[in-house]
C-alpha cells in the first residue's frame, strides 16, 4: 500500500517510472503524487502481468499524475493484462507515443470512475486514454483538451471493448479522427 507519498523524477528504462507492479502483484495507491517520472511504458505508474500468473491488481484512488512522460505507452499510467482501478485521481500535462495520460493493452481490464484528464498529449493516438485488445470503463469522467497527433483526442479505442458513461468530452482535437473519441475495430 502507498499513501500520501510523493514520486518526482524518477526513471525507469523499461515499465514504472514511479512504480511498476508485476505479475500477479496488488498493489494500492491513495493520495499520492506522481510527478515528472519517465519510463519506456507507464511513466508515472504501471501494472503488468503475465499469461503465467493469475491477473495483478492495482487500484489507485485520490492522486495526481502530471508531466510524467513514456516513450512508448501511458505517460501518466499503464496497464497490461492485470486488472486496474483509478478512481477520483487527475491526469495533467502527461506525454507518450500512444496514450498519454492512461493506456491499457492486451487483455487486461482498466475501469476509471471519476478524475480529470486534461491537457495530455500524445504523438499518435490517445490523447487522454488509450485501450487496445483490451477493456476499458470510463465513468464520470471529465477528458478536457487532450490532443493526439492522429488519431483519438479524448480516446482511442483499437479491437478493445469501452464503455463511457456520464462522461463529459470537451475541446479536445486529434490530428486526422475522432477529436473526441476513436473507436476501430471493435466494440463502444
Amino acid at each position: 500500500t502507498i499513501t500520501n507519498s510523493t514520486f518526482t523524477g524518477n526513471t525507469a528504462g523499461g515499465l514504472g517510472g514511479g512504480v511498476d507492479n508485476k505479475r500477479d502483484g496488488r498493489m494500492q495507491i491513495s493520495g499520492s503524487t506522481f510527478t515528472s517520472n519517465e519510463a519506456e511504458y507507464g511513466g508515472g505508474a504501471a501494472s503488468q502481468g503475465s499469461a503465467i500468473f493469475a491477473p495483478g491488481e492495482t487500484t489507485i484512488t485520490g492522486s495526481t499524475f502530471s508531466s510524467n512522460a513514456a516513450t512508448e505507452y501511458g505517460g501518466g499510467f499503464f496497464n497490461i493484462l492485470n486488472t486496474a482501478e483509478v478512481i477520483n485521481t487527475d491526469f495533467t500535462a502527461n506525454t507518450a507515443v500512444e496514450g498519454a495520460g492512461l493506456s491499457g493493452i492486451n487483455g487486461g481490464q482498466v475501469t476509471v470512475t471519476g478524475g480529470t484528464f486534461f491537457e495530455n498529449t500524445a504523438v499518435k493516438t490517445g490523447g487522454g486514454l488509450h485501450n487496445e485488445l483490451a477493456v476499458l470503463n470510463i465513468d464520470s469522467v471529465d477528458i478536457v483538451h487532450n490532443h493526439a497527433g492522429r488519431h483519438g483526442g479524448g480516446v482511442f479505442n483499437w479491437a478493445g471493448t469501452i464503455h463511457v458513461t456520464g462522461s463529459e468530452f470537451r475541446e479536445n482535437s486529434a490530428g486526422e479522427a475522432g477529436g473526441g473519441i476513436e473507436n476501430t475495430g471493435d466494440t463502444i
